[in-house]
């Protein structure tokens, strides 16, 4: 699984790096974008639309699921979504902007980690 951010600027690697593994272990894969109350449709200009949109379709074309989920906190989304479907695997792109979120334990990755400490997850720098 890959959670799909609205600004990621790795989000094609990201994708395709989850492709690439999901390969080998030979098992399906989610794409799994995750819309806050900061990013509802009304809130986002068409850009930011466009490009989750097209972020989407292409884990469809590499072979994956799109998942789009409505919820009040990335980390509690994702993490709810991991134990519901029993995934093993999740492929994450490392924020330039949680650093100084990090020295007051708020940083997205961090609570991400926190709340899914069984499954293994895959960093990449970003």
């Amino acid at each position: 699984m890959v959670p799909v951010s609205s600004r990621s600027p790795t989000a094609t690697r990201l994708l395709r790096k989850t492709a690439r593994i999901a390969d080998r272990l030979r098992a399906p894969w989610f794409a799994v974008y995750v819309q806050t109350p900061s990013e509802r449709a009304e809130r986002v200009d068409a850009e930011t639309q466009r490009r989750v949109a097209d972020t989407l379709t292409l884990a469809r074309q590499l072979g994956g699921l799109p998942v789009e989920l409505k919820g009040d906190d990335f980390a509690t989304a994702v993490a709810e979504y991991v134990r519901q479907h029993a995934i093993t695997h999740v492929v994450v792109g490392r924020s330039g902007r949680d650093g100084w979120r990090r020295w007051f334990g708020l940083s997205p990755l961090d609570r991400l980690l926190a709340a899914i400490p069984t499954t293994d997850v895959v960093v990449s720098g970003g």
